[in-house]
């Protein structure tokens, strides 16, 4: 055999071999494309699953949206923007003023009761959370601090953002005592009286007075439990003046 049929020969035998290795280099690139597309499409997804976890706003608290301030879908929100208030419905809170002279009787934690305008008759307990720093001009034109009133709703009553209502602050907690109604309280030059009944007429007596609120002032001594006190029309009330009880 010459030299050239050994080389033609050797061609014919690589030839099969050749094209092995081809289709094998073929399908590695076919598996590697392949790989790749799986690659990229097995990201695609994460990152949709990634877009859908973002795109969900947790609240880090329970409760109601009552308003969107951008109601439009695709809308960037910014930490900064309030876009939503939520409102849950078993932490209300009632605002209320409190006059500079009451501040110094009235602290953090101390009871207080509301009544709100919507549901006459209804008493809601509750106790201060807060009290500003800050000073506000009251409706009177004085000086006045906003108060929270943390509410306990026991009842079921369905209490709304923005009703109105009264919130008496209990300052302070006197047992046994003798009170007495702010409208039958005068004073003059000094010192307190209240006109009571007595042997059907009506007679003056001094007395001293403790603590007070809007509606009762503690007597501390000058009348006694069943003494029979006038409450109406003091002004136009005499010494001695007959009083049909």
């Amino acid at each position: 055999m010459t030299q050239r049929d050994t080389f033609e020969q050797t061609q014919a035998d690589y030839k099969p071999i050749k094209d092995a290795l081809l289709l094998t280099d073929t399908i590695r690139r076919t598996l590697d494309q392949t790989q790749n597309s799986l690659n990229n499409s097995v990201l695609d997804v994460e990152l949709t699953d990634l877009s859908l976890q973002l795109a969900t706003i947790h609240s880090p608290f329970d409760g109601v949206v009552v308003s969107v301030n951008t109601p439009y879908p695709g809308v960037n929100i910014l930490p900064t923007s309030t876009s939503f208030r939520i409102v849950d419905p078993n932490s209300l809170y009632f605002e209320t003023q409190v006059d500079e002279t009451d501040t110094p009787k009235i602290k953090e934690g101390s009871t207080a009761t509301v009544k709100l305008d919507a549901f006459p008759g209804q008493v809601l307990n509750g106790k201060v959370d807060r009290i500003d720093l800050i000073s506000i001009l009251s409706s009177g034109g004085g000086t006045a601090y906003n108060a929270r009133v943390g509410i306990n709703n026991q009842s079921d009553l369905i209490l709304r953002v923005g009703m109105n209502g009264d919130a008496e602050i209990l300052q302070t907690s006197i047992k046994d005592a003798l009170l007495l109604p702010a409208i039958a309280l005068v004073e003059k030059n000094g010192k307190s009286y209240a006109w009571k009944i007595e042997n059907g007429k009506a007679k003056q007596s001094e007395i001293s007075v403790g603590q007070s609120n809007d509606n009762y002032v503690q007597i501390l001594s000058g009348l006694n439990e069943n003494d029979l006190i006038i409450t109406s029309n003091i002004n136009l009330l005499k010494e001695g003046m007959a009083i049909k009880p």
